[in-house]
């Protein structure tokens, strides 16, 4: 499908994508394994674009509250900033821009940050970003909107691509499944439990050609408001140097196969009942692999947390950002208190869901 030609300054919707946490299946996703994840709505990323063709100087510019100022970039920087190290702002810039890059000549684009949450949660709001802007670009350029975009050729492989100079690494699963929820529940407002597989994984290839699964997971209301709270720990990590480290521990492979069956189990079985069962095996994995933080406010959490025999777990990639912790609440608050670990909070509570 060739891109459609703009022939006048055309304002899109604002392009909206939900937050999201990796409950089971970190790093097992590395290795082609299933992940159970779950959208937060409540913590958006909104984006306003509006696009200028016919330039023959075409410019590109993004603004955030959470940037000193707006960024601009030249079409012809693209590619110079691209192939920098550094966590440049404008090279991320570069990057949400990428999987586009071939149909930008001529053509200016303004992204505005209108709606966003902290990026100190590690509910993805780097990949959110991304998200809207592949989004975005794909209904500018192709005309599709909805689920229609998926037919656009190379739709994922683009997105992947992106991800991958944006991060360095990654299974993929955070963008995709904030793209997924955003073109097949534009309006939700509720948290919603995914399972997500990339079916393009090939490990006799040494390559990801990036073809994701994701679908809904059955579970009951009541089963999903006692899977507990997100609690933030106030150290926040960065996932492209947290993949870096954990490409230079040279993790077992046992350790990337428990991940994935810790995911597949709970698929069988997706009950609370289930989950605080897993929660403490894959405690005690994240606890062999080094994953936790060693600050004595999150050491001192997680004490409290197994003395009270409260599951608790690493999220994600670990090494910050958020814990998943099963218990209401009151009873994180009155633990929080009772350590005085300032820093913390719960950012998220599975009970509050109506």
């Amino acid at each position: 499908m060739e891109p459609i030609q703009q022939k006048n300054h055309n304002r899109l919707r604002a392009i909206s994508v939900p937050g999201k946490a990796l409950l089971f299946g970190e790093y097992g996703v590395m290795r082609g394994g299933d992940a159970v994840v779950v959208t937060l709505p409540e913590f958006r990323m909104a984006l306003d674009f509006s696009f200028a063709s016919g330039e023959e100087d075409a410019s590109h510019q993004f603004a955030s509250d959470f940037l000193s100022g707006s960024i601009h970039l030249k079409s012809n920087q693209i590619e110079e900033f691209l192939a920098l190290e550094t966590n440049d702002e404008r090279r991320n810039f570069a990057c949400y821009l990428s999987g586009f890059r071939a149909h930008l000549v001529g053509v200016s684009v303004a992204a505005e940050v209108v709606a966003s949450f902290s990026p100190s949660l590690g509910f993805g709001s780097s990949s959110a970003l991304l998200a809207c802007f592949h989004i975005a670009l794909a209904e500018q350029f192709f005309a599709q909107s909805g689920m229609a975009q998926v037919g656009i050729d190379k739709y994922w492989q683009r997105l992947f691509d992106s991800l991958l100079r944006l991060q360095g690494r990654g299974s993929g699963y955070d963008v995709a499944v904030q793209v997924w929820s955003a073109l097949h529940f534009p309006t939700q407002s509720h948290a919603r439990v995914l399972q997500f597989k990339n079916k393009g994984y090939s490990s006799a290839l040494n390559l990801n050609s990036f073809e994701p699964e994701i679908s809904s997971l059955s579970i009951g209301q009541t089963e999903l408001r006692r899977l507990g709270c997100f609690v933030e720990t106030g150290v926040r990590s960065d996932t492209r140097s947290v993949l870096k480290n954990t490409l230079r521990k040279e993790l077992p492979e046992r350790f990337f196969e428990a991940q994935t069956a810790l995911a597949r189990q709970f698929l069988q079985d997706p009950t609370s009942l289930r989950a605080a069962q897993l929660c403490r095996e894959a405690a005690a994995l994240a606890l062999r692999a080094d994953l936790l933080p060693q600050t004595s406010e999150i050491q001192n959490f997680v004490a409290a947390c197994e003395r009270a025999e409260i599951p608790w777990k690493t999220m994600g990639a670990g090494h910050g950002d958020c814990l998943w912790v099963m218990a209401t609440r009151s009873e994180i608050d009155a633990i929080i208190a009772q350590i005085s670990a300032s820093r913390m909070k719960v950012s998220f509570a599975f009970e509050e869901e109506q």
